[in-house]
Parts: structure tokens; C-alpha cells; sequence
């Protein structure tokens, strides 16, 4: 279980990353399941429509197809699969390194009739059929990162979009989207390399996202006022802006982590910047009408997220509990919550 703060724990094991293998850091802080709920916070409120899932020790990620959800655990290395007609489960993949094995997978997404599960170092690309039999492996080849991290990813007309940062000598932060075709390699779609940070500066919220647009990609950084909207060929087609989300002040606990690491990144002759708010949101779901859904933190503690939806949007009236996890697919919420005996999982319809 993680205990650090959602947002600065991926900067920290990127940063431990870089010392070991002699890279910069170049990443954000993982976002995708938010953990455990900060020592300091009271715990959340489990609503009576959460089913139990005692087999399901994390939700990193999801995607659906038909009601039916795909729920990539990264704990236990497998992929379940929750169908709509109650709390059975089925469960497919195991913990390793060969063939079909999962080692630190960290992205799901479904791509015609194919699952697609993405460890987070070294671009491997495992891919199963719905049933969960494994059919390749596959390595994402970006250009200009030999160590590809893989953090995102969403299924277009053209292929998959991946959301990829590339440690490397400099230690600031930038991320891709790197569009894969059938037989090819990835090409750059959008990049925040152009991103004004100070080459030794280090932003521990830095969160790039990516999600799906009828039109291509919704691309950027949670801290950004917009994000770009970007098609298939890379041109910049619009601007998706977000500057009405709230930002939270910095909790005391993560400024105390900022201090830390402040001194430790200090051996590599780099500072940490000082932000005062956490970023506004740490993930966004296409609805499927060109409007989004914010996975967006609370102030109830670090580890919990609710969605928010921007005022106009044919489900901003849809109110929905805060939760340790939050996801959206086919215009539907996947909520979940840590308990003593289990993961407990509601769903919810955001098109009513």
C-alpha cells in the first residue's frame, strides 16, 4: 500500500530510479489508483451499493467494453474482469517476466477485441484476447528514448496513444504522446519538452495526461490552464482549458515531503519548485460529446478523488462519493474503496 502522497510518491521513486541507474529524473507522479488513505485522514464512507471484491488487492487501471469491466491489478499482477450481472469475477495473467507475465504493468486499455496491458518500464506491450489468452509481447520503440515509461494510453481509429516520459541526462521534466500503427513504430503526436522549466529544476506535480478526443488526443499537464487538443498528424486543432477546477492548498504533510526531497535532489545539483496548490486534477476521461470528466483531489485527504465535471456538460448534476479509486469508460463511473476485507467497487451512470 502506498503511504506517500499520491502526487509526489511517483516523483519520489523516479527520483531513487535516476540514482540507481545513473538516469535523470524525467516522470510524474503515478497517479493511476490512488492507494490508501493518508494516516492523517478519517476514512471514507463506503456506500451501501459497494460490492465486495476480496480477490482484487488494487485497481490501477480500467477500461470497458459493453458494460463489462477490464480491472488491471497491479498488487497481484493480473487483469479481472467484472460483469454486470453481479459480483463474480474472472481473473487472468501472473506475476514475471516471460511470455504474457506482468512485472510492473501499469496501464489498460481495450483496443477492438484486444486487451491491452503496458508495463510502465521499458515500453513492453502485452496483448491478450477477451477470454485473457495471451497472444504477443511487444515492445513500444519511441524515437529519440531508449528507456520509454509508459503511463497512459488510449485506443484511435490509427492505432494507440501512448503517454510516455523518457528519463535521461536533464532533469527536467517532459512527457510524449506517441501514436503506435499497425507496423510501425510510434511517432510523436504532442510534447511538453517546450515546457518553461529551468533545466535544473525538478516539479514534483508534474502530471502529464492524455485522453481520447473525437477529433485525436487531449494532451498536456494537469497544472496547465489548457491542455491541447491534437489530431492523428499531429497539428493543434483547439484547446480543452480548465482554469475553472479549484486548487487545493499544499497539505502540510506534502510540504514536509518537498523539504526531503529538496535536500536529496540537492546532491545532483538540482532544486525542487515550491509549489503552493496541489494540481487541480490528476486525470481526465472522455464522455463521449466532446466534454470531460475530472478525476480531481479533495480535502479530505491525499489518497482520495472524486470526479467533477465542468458546469454545461449533459452530467455536471451527476454527484458521485469520494473514493480511493475513480475511473470512467463508456460513459460510466468505476468507484473503489480499501477496506479490512477487501476492495469494495460501485458503479454509477453518468448519461441520466
Amino acid at each position: 500500500m502506498r503511504r506517500v502522497s499520491v502526487f509526489l510518491g511517483g516523483i519520489v521513486i523516479l527520483a531513487a530510479l535516476g540514482w540507481c541507474l545513473d538516469l535523470g529524473v524525467g516522470g510524474h507522479a503515478q497517479t493511476q489508483g490512488a492507494g490508501t488513505t493518508a494516516g492523517t485522514s478519517a476514512p471514507l464512507e463506503i456506500p451501501a451499493e459497494a460490492e465486495r471484491y476480496a480477490d482484487i488487492l488494487d485497481i490501477t487501471d480500467t477500461d470497458a467494453r459493453d458494460g463489462v469491466w477490464f480491472v488491471l491489478d497491479r498488487r497481484a499482477s493480473r487483469v479481472h474482469v467484472l460483469d454486470p450481472a453481479g459480483p463474480a469475477v474472472t481473473s487472468f495473467g501472473r506475476r514475471g517476466s516471460g511470455p504474457g507475465e506482468l512485472s510492473r504493468p501499469s496501464t489498460l486499455v481495450l483496443h477492438g477485441d484486444t486487451v491491452v496491458v503496458v508495463e510502465q518500464l521499458g515500453g513492453v506491450v502485452h496483448l491478450f484476447d477477451g477470454s485473457g489468452r495471451h497472444i504477443l509481447d511487444r515492445h513500444l520503440q519511441v524515437p529519440g528514448c531508449r528507456t520509454p515509461m509508459i503511463f497512459d494510453a488510449v485506443s484511435n481509429a490509427e492505432g494507440l496513444t501512448f503517454l510516455v516520459t523518457c528519463p535521461g541526462i536533464r532533469l527536467n521534466t517532459k512527457a510524449f504522446a506517441a501514436l503506435e500503427t499497425a507496423g510501425a513504430n510510434a511517432r510523436i503526436l504532442a510534447s511538453t519538452a517546450a515546457r518553461r522549466t529551468p533545466r535544473d529544476r525538478v516539479d514534483p506535480f508534474f502530471t502529464p495526461v492524455l485522453a481520447s478526443h473525437p477529433d485525436g488526443i487531449v494532451f498536456g499537464a494537469a497544472g496547465d490552464a489548457c491542455l491541447s487538443v491534437v489530431d492523428l498528424s499531429g497539428a493543434s486543432i483547439g484547446e480543452e482549458c480548465t482554469a475553472w477546477l479549484e486548487r487545493l492548498p499544499l497539505p502540510p504533510g506534502d510540504q514536509a515531503q518537498l523539504t526531503r526531497m529538496r535536500s536529496r535532489l540537492a546532491t545532483l545539483a538540482a532544486r525542487v519548485e515550491s509549489p503552493e496548490t496541489l494540481p487541480p486534477f490528476d486525470a481526465l476521461f472522455a464522455l463521449g460529446d466532446s466534454s470531460y470528466a475530472f478525476r480531481v483531489p479533495t480535502r479530505h485527504g491525499a489518497a482520495s478523488r472524486r470526479l467533477t465535471v465542468e458546469a454545461g456538460s449533459p452530467v455536471a448534476d451527476v454527484r458521485l462519493p469520494m473514493a480511493h479509486f475513480v475511473f470512467v469508460a463508456e460513459g460510466a463511473a468505476l468507484l473503489g474503496w480499501e477496506s479490512t476485507d477487501g476492495i469494495r467497487i460501485a458503479r454509477y451512470d453518468l448519461r441520466r
